[in-house]
């Protein structure tokens, strides 16, 4: 077994180490092995990979090394080959589950399913999309969106942007590509990126895209590059699950589009599912005529002001 032993010096005051180690050797008992070591640039700490069998042997060791201002911590360590050859069993795994899910999906009707991206839900709650249309909707969701209505500053607005999503009751799914630092996004809530490149290049053109405008530019850009993350984490998965993003992100859009998805916003949604669910001219969901623009209906009386003329009266 290999073992990484950190000795840290007191005071970074290595000499008296250094000096015990030229008169007298480094004490090794029997079966314990050392293989290599390296020292802190400030000579705080030296960091020596040792081998052996039984860890009693590297207790012998450190009582012979008592007495001059150093302290150990052992960790039991293994190599990246090694560790590799262990891992990759669970990698194939994860893969073919990422499949498997992507095939149920796709199998288990041929009504389409949709991804809501965050903003989609302030919508809902606002009632621009009321719930009863969204009544046998196929309705996707990551661990990310639920994480962003979560961080929702306004405590009585995140209250009710949860309820609405407990509510709307969408299918969590695993973000297709895990990201360190994105809670949504990581450990048991994403697969491995696939390595095709395909995340990154839609991260680039999202930022190319909100480079040129202006009200984004002047946003912290460190939150700006946060919220690309967790909008192209959404959108990837989106199309990886043939999902159709909902999104009013005009340049998520564009991005999901050119990356061979398909994306809306939230009023073609509306108007799409409206007529869908007979509330006006059936419709197919993937018909690729634009929606048309919802219009508020007009004051009784309204044209006959415009014209000059006194409305009749009733």
């Amino acid at each position: 077994m290999l073992f990484m032993v950190i000795e840290r010096f007191r005071d970074n005051d290595m000499v008296p180490v250094y000096q015990r180690l030229r008169d007298v050797g480094r004490s090794l008992p029997d079966g314990l092995d050392y293989v290599d070591s390296w020292v802190e640039a400030n000579f705080g700490r030296c960091f020596q990979l040792m081998r052996c069998d039984d860890a009693r042997l590297i207790q012998q060791w450190i009582l012979q090394w008592r007495g001059l201002g150093a302290t150990f911590e052992v960790v039991p360590v293994v190599t990246g080959k090694e560790t590799t050859a262990v891992v990759a069993p669970f990698l194939e795994q994860t893969a073919g589950k990422q499949e498997d899910e992507t095939r149920r999906l796709c199998n288990l009707d041929t009504a389409p399913a949709y991804m809501f991206d965050t903003n989609v839900f302030n919508h809902v709650l606002h009632g621009n999309i009321p719930l009863p249309a969204l009544a046998g909707k196929r309705i996707l969701s990551t661990g990310v969106q639920r994480d962003e209505l979560n961080k929702t500053k306004d405590p009585l607005k995140r209250d009710k942007l949860l309820e609405i999503f407990n509510q709307i009751v969408p299918e969590i799914m695993h973000a297709s590509s895990f990201l360190f630092g994105v809670e949504g996004a990581g450990f048991d809530q994403a697969y491995l990126n696939d390595g095709s490149g395909n995340f990154d290049k839609m991260l680039g053109r999202l930022g190319e895209l909100d480079a040129k405008n202006k009200r984004r530019r002047n946003r912290d850009k460190e939150e700006l590059k946060r919220n690309q993350l967790r909008d192209i984490s959404i959108a990837e998965t989106a199309i990886k699950t043939s999902a159709i993003l909902v999104s009013d992100d005009l340049n998520l859009q564009q991005v999901v589009s050119e990356s061979g998805g398909r994306a809306i916003g939230h009023l073609e949604f509306l108007s799409s599912t409206s007529r869908a669910a007979g509330w006006g001219a059936a419709c197919d969901p993937f018909d690729e005529t634009p929606a048309p623009r919802l219009r508020r209906p007009r004051r009784p009386g309204l044209s006959a002001q415009r014209s000059g003329r006194r409305p009749a009266k009733a």
